[in-house]
């Protein structure tokens, strides 16, 4: 009886110790691989590319950018055959144009007037109002949208002067980039076995006679 209760105690002890060493390789693991998350991260790499293509998408269409405002104006005798050359002292578009690169009529008694600082759009030829007087003005919408014009040179430069617009843009000699859409291409093959970052941004593009286009632009980084 002694001996069997010897025998009981010996086994109860040695399963014990058997927990134990399972506890403790597996504590040993555990730290194994946070030593080598702490060390290698390989998340690391993956933040700084995110990192690196938010920074040349925000420099990209920040050198391409233009102001477009959009004014909401009201007709109340009804949408006349000449646009209207004074709005309360504050807009003249008139024989001057000032500016004014569309007009969007949404209802007969309202129209839009939208006025933008791109160089290369195509004023409207406004007429002089027959009648001098004041037209009241709805929404005043401010808006940063991109300019074809712009597009067309930043194009230009990245096939004529690649690295000189890289420097402008901020990037290291060795990274490289490329630009796609439907209208524009800006491209460049990356080398085999290169990690490669991508993004798809929807833009809107102001175009020379005043209309308004949205384009998915694809730009990668490596």
């Amino acid at each position: 009886m002694s001996s069997l209760k010897n025998n009981l105690t010996y086994f109860g002890k040695k399963k014990a110790a058997s927990h134990i060493e399972i506890i403790f390789s597996f504590i040993l693991f555990v730290g194994f691989v946070f030593f080598l998350l702490y060390f290698i991260q390989p998340f690391r790499t993956q933040t700084l590319q995110d990192s690196v293509l938010i920074s040349l998408k925000d420099s990209v269409f920040n050198s391409v950018s233009v102001n477009l405002t959009s004014v909401l104006v009201n007709f109340s005798d009804g949408a006349p055959k000449n646009k209207p050359c004074r709005l309360n002292s504050t807009l003249v578009p008139g024989t001057e144009n000032m500016g004014v690169i569309n007009i969007s009529t949404t209802r007969p008694e309202f129209s839009y007037l939208y006025y933008s600082d791109s160089p290369d759009i195509l004023l409207q030829n406004l007429s002089a109002c027959n009648k001098n007087r004041d037209y009241p003005l709805g929404n005043i919408n401010n808006l940063v949208v991109l300019s074809d014009y712009e597009l067309q040179n930043f194009t230009d430069k990245y096939t004529n002067n690649y690295s000189l617009l890289k420097e402008e843009l901020g990037l290291l000699p060795n990274t490289d980039f490329s630009i796609r859409s439907s209208r524009y291409s800006m491209e460049k093959e990356p080398p085999e076995q290169v990690s490669v970052i991508a993004g798809v941004y929807r833009r809107l593009v102001l175009y020379g006679n005043g209309t308004l286009i949205n384009e998915d632009f694809i730009i990668r980084v490596w």
